[in-house]
């Protein structure tokens, strides 16, 4: 599970970059980095089980919906929605929330 969460996280992660630098270049470069990154594949190994994959992975979610939901003007609800359902998951999901 935790490697679907570091694939997924580093897929929004590109995603969101692409959004806020409006390149695609710059998003897929992101997504190549945060996919090399020691900490992030410390994380998300095959294997090991730790709230920070599930953490991460809706961090970026919830970063990109929003970015998305200031960005759009027709699609601003529906993106905000999405981004305060990814916040309250990740919030759920990750222990460090409380300190």
């Amino acid at each position: 599970v935790p490697a679907w969460f570091g694939v997924s996280a580093s897929l929004f992660v590109g995603l969101l970059t692409a959004e806020c630098s409006g390149s695609r270049n710059a998003g897929a470069f992101a997504t190549l980095i945060m996919s090399c990154i020691p900490a992030h594949i410390m994380r998300s190994v095959g294997g090991g089980y730790d709230n920070e994959s599930i953490a991460v992975t809706a961090l970026s979610m919830t970063f990109y919906f929003w970015c998305r939901a200031l960005r759009s003007t027709s699609a601003c609800i529906p993106f905000g929605i999405l981004a305060g359902l990814s916040y309250v998951y990740m919030v759920a999901a990750w222990g460090g929330y409380v300190f």
